[in-house]
């Protein structure tokens, strides 16, 4: 007899994959992946993508939201990393 699905499992993979479904998102996160720190501020991720430093923040909410990045305040600025393994592996093989 087959096992029963992990429902909750599923549902966390789910959420990733909707969080991942944003052109914007899978950008920085590429960009974070592609760091020499493997973290980014909102201000490099700026510099380095033309998204608006406001709508950053809300994506990196987002994706904190889903616990999909990490944040690490250093003085006033705050450092972005990924945090979920299976995230990492999925941008890791889209670069």
């Amino acid at each position: 007899m087959a096992n029963p699905l992990n429902y909750n499992k599923l549902n966390n993979r789910l959420m990733i994959f909707k969080a991942l479904a944003n052109i914007n998102r899978l950008h920085i996160l590429l960009a974070i992946q592609k760091s020499e720190n493997n973290e980014l501020s909102v201000g490099q991720i700026h510099n380095l993508l033309d998204i608006n430093q406001s709508t950053i923040s809300d994506h990196l909410k987002l994706l904190r939201i889903q616990k999909i990045v990490r944040a690490r305040q250093v003085s006033t600025n705050m450092f972005y990393s990924i945090s979920e393994p299976l995230v990492k592996q999925l941008v890791s093989d889209l670069d």
